[in-house]
């Protein structure tokens, strides 16, 4: 049986701007989470509406919780205790707020609660441990200009239809909840409204709200707008419907999450990735040529479509890892310095700003690979991160190749070298001996090859770090070395020991040494 809290804990995580673990459970669900900023005044005495319609491929919502934040403005800010807030969607209404503080039992408490800061980032969930309606005994008494502020609830829940002949009072029954909600789809217009229901010369702001629900996928299309968080509950998550995506998106997924189908990208994108690896396996397509695409965050972004050639603008790995298993045959990848480029794949012109290149993907058992690419440009201070499993074997199974089809430009720096990161790793990329590796024999390894030929290529320019190099290596040297035009390689030079070299010279002087002697016998 599913523990509520580890659901109720996701909500409010993401509702309140943090980052979640969630521990693994025995299904799977995904949870989305969609955030607007209307930034509306509410007269005094009146009411706004803000509508928000979310095309949300969710169904059958199992758990959903409200996050806003409310402004108090004027001379004397807005008293808390004057609002009413309430959520619609699917002729149902939930509300969040309704007088907050009121008791008609209580002669200080008659209009509710009079200090005057607003809510900022309150969120509400009904698994929440307190009732927002008296909050002060719970939050405590804030300074009156102070709001509720980073805080979880539970809704008001007091529809004003319910309220007795005094209006609505702490005992009124609380059949407003977020509950209404459960088992629809978040596809559709949802409706806050904010209402002032006293006049007294106060005014309040709708700064921003949003709704982060638990639910499933399914086959229509999704459109995730700017802000948006999406996260996996329980286990790994597919999305096999088309998405859109507009604007930032943050991954929080603590599982694996893929989406199947085709992606479009209707506008400059961002994708945050922060733990387990996001898949895209369809085709990237944009709307309009030279949309921009953006990779932040530490977790795996992973392309594995075929074929993304209709995605023109250029793609920038600002943090975490690129992995493209698949093709980008039309985009000019930048890799700066948080970020790296990863992959058995083909991509178009790449250009290290100190970011890492690392064929292979240990994630699909391959880390041993071959990237292939366009141009490429290596700027100082990159990294080029390689690894070695059969000491005798083929570039691109044996040890990892960049294949590039066209010309690598070097622009290098002694005081800031580039490096060459050279590892000993099985063909899943666990450190590991490497195959076949004689420490008492010379040998070159290919690590580039290109079709246009290499550019600035100094040897004092680069550093062959073999710091995680498995194999025994006492009496080898290595080097990057430009074997032709056209190849890179790593080579190891077998260095006699100081005594060995003694001892040869002391073999060499005995020798003219008896010759000498034969001479004068023979004389």
């Amino acid at each position: 049986m599913k523990d509520p809290r580890i659901r109720i804990a996701v909500l409010l995580a993401l509702s309140l701007g943090g980052t979640l673990a969630i521990p693994p459970q025995s299904q799977a669900a995904v949870v989305i989470g969609q955030f607007f900023n209307p930034g509306t005044d509410v007269p005094d005495s009146g009411t706004i509406t803000d509508t928000q319609t979310l095309q949300l491929e969710l169904s059958n919502i199992s758990d959903i919780s409200v996050t806003l934040s409310i402004s108090g403005r004027g001379d004397n800010g807005g008293y808390n205790g004057e609002l009413v807030a309430t959520l619609d969607f699917a002729g149902k209404q939930a509300v969040l707020l309704n007088r907050v503080g009121r008791s008609t039992s209580d002669p200080v408490n008659l209009s509710g609660y009079s200090d005057s800061g607003g809510f900022l980032g309150v969120s509400f969930a009904d698994s929440a441990l307190d009732d927002i309606h008296t909050y002060q005994d719970t939050y405590g008494v804030p300074n009156p200009g102070d709001p509720v502020s980073f805080a979880a609830f539970q809704p008001d829940g007091r529809l004003t239809s319910d309220a007795g002949p005094d209006g609505v009072d702490i005992n009124t029954p609380r059949n407003g909840m977020l509950s209404q909600f459960l088992g629809e789809s978040a596809a559709g217009a949802w409706s806050l409204a904010i209402q002032d229901t006293t006049s007294a010369d106060t005014l309040h702001r709708l700064d921003s709200w949003g709704i982060v629900a638990i639910g499933e996928t399914g086959t229509g299309i999704s459109v995730f707008t700017d802000g948006t968080l999406i996260a996996t509950v329980d286990g790994c998550e597919t999305f096999h419907n088309q998405v859109t995506f507009l604007g930032t998106t943050h991954f929080q997924n603590a599982d694996k999450l893929t989406f199947a189908g085709p992606v479009t990208l209707a506008a400059d994108t961002t994708l945050d990735v922060a733990f387990a690896p996001v898949h895209l396996k369809g085709n990237l397509t944009e709307v309009t040529a030279g949309t921009k695409l953006t990779k932040l965050g530490f977790g795996d972004l992973v392309l594995e479509a075929s074929s993304v050639a209709s995605h023109t603008g250029r793609t920038k790995v600002e943090e975490g890892t690129l992995v493209v298993d698949g093709q980008i045959t039309s985009s000019h990848t930048y890799v700066e310095y948080y970020g790296a480029l990863a992959g058995n794949g083909t991509v178009a012109k790449v250009t290290l700003n100190g970011g890492v290149l690392a064929p292979g993907n240990p994630d699909n058992n391959a880390a041993i690979g071959k990237l292939t690419s366009g141009d490429q440009k290596w700027n100082a201070g990159s990294l080029i991160d390689l690894e070695l499993n059969n000491a005798t074997g083929v570039a691109g199974t044996g040890w990892d190749l960049v294949a590039i089809v066209g010309t690598l430009t070097l622009c290098g720096d002694s005081s800031n070298p580039t490096y060459i990161g050279w590892s000993t790793a099985d063909i899943c990329g666990c450190p590991l001996l490497a195959q076949n590796f004689d420490p008492n024999q010379n040998r070159s390894w290919t690590i580039v090859t290109t079709t246009g030929g290499i550019i600035g290529f100094h040897a004092n320019e680069f550093v062959v770090d073999t710091t995680y190099f498995q194999n025994d290596t006492p009496n080898g040297q290595w080097a990057l070395v430009n074997t032709d035009p056209n190849t890179l390689a790593i080579t190891y030079t077998v260095v006699p020991e100081p005594a060995s070299v003694a001892g040869a010279i002391g073999a060499v002087l005995l020798g003219w040494g008896l010759l000498r002697r034969i001479r004068r016998t023979n004389a």
